[in-house]
Formats: structure tokens, C-alpha cells, sequence
């Protein structure tokens, strides 16, 4: 019985390998394409890149963000793509849409499977949520 399964151990072994270097790989690439950016807090990017009466809303969408990925965000910038400068599909294929559902869910909006929406960034999905709110206070801190 041991002898039959003897070659699933070389496999799982393999296989433990082969995720802890992608993993690490993905990591080095993300330092290398945030090196040069200055770290900001929730707060900062929000007023940093988005107008006065979304910057808190920015923020918070961040914060959403940070809850669904396992890298640190202090340089993320709104145009960063959560496939591609973020890698987000290779950090595991259900974070972006745990993190959209999420987004959904605290500032009542769609955003998955919703015409005409777009959401390959964290400044589209600012805002969409502005938009889709009506730009309300209110919605903040929920």
C-alpha cells in the first residue's frame, strides 16, 4: 500500500516548491515596479490623487483593498491595473472579485457584471462608487 502511493510526496513536494518561488518572484517584481514611489498612507492617496470630495471615499476603497491582498499597498497609485502592475489574478484568482463583492456590499453599488462598468483599477472602481453614490458623504464610513 506505501509503495503505491511513494511517488504523491515527490509531487506535493514539487508543488510546495514550485508556489513559494512564483510567490516570491511575484513579490520581487511588485518591489521593483513600486521602488521608486513615495509611501502614503490611506489618507494621503486619497487626497493626493482624487478631488477634495472623493478623497475620503478613496481611501476607504483602499483600506477595502489592503483587507483582500497580502502585499503592502502604501505605494499603489489609481492607475495601477489589479491584473497586471498588481498581479492581483496571481496572488489568487478570487481576491479581485472578493474585493469588488466587498466594495459592492459596503457602498451599496455594482460593480461586477454591470454594463458599462469598469473596475481594472482601484481609481475606476473610486470612481464608480463616486459615481453610482452621487458623490454622498454619507457613504463614507459605513
Amino acid at each position: 500500500m506505501l509503495n503505491r502511493f511513494a511517488y504523491i510526496l515527490p509531487i506535493v513536494a514539487v508543488g510546495c516548491v514550485w508556489s513559494v518561488v512564483t510567490d516570491v518572484r511575484r513579490r520581487r517584481r511588485l518591489a521593483a515596479h513600486f521602488r521608486d514611489r513615495p509611501r502614503l498612507s490611506e489618507e494621503e492617496f486619497g487626497q493626493r490623487f482624487f478631488p477634495p470630495e472623493q478623497a475620503a471615499l478613496a481611501a476607504e476603497v483602499r483600506r477595502e483593498l489592503a483587507r483582500h491582498v497580502n502585499f503592502d499597498l502604501t505605494r499603489v497609485q489609481p492607475d495601477d491595473t489589479f491584473d497586471h502592475d498588481l498581479e492581483i489574478r496571481r496572488a489568487g484568482r478570487t481576491a479581485k472579485t472578493a474585493f469588488l463583492m466587498a466594495v459592492e456590499s459596503h457602498f451599496s453599488v455594482r460593480l461586477r457584471h454591470a454594463p458599462g462598468v469598469r473596475a481594472e483599477t482601484l481609481g475606476d472602481v473610486v470612481r464608480e462608487v463616486a459615481r453610482q453614490a452621487g458623490r454622498s458623504p454619507a457613504i463614507i464610513g459605513r
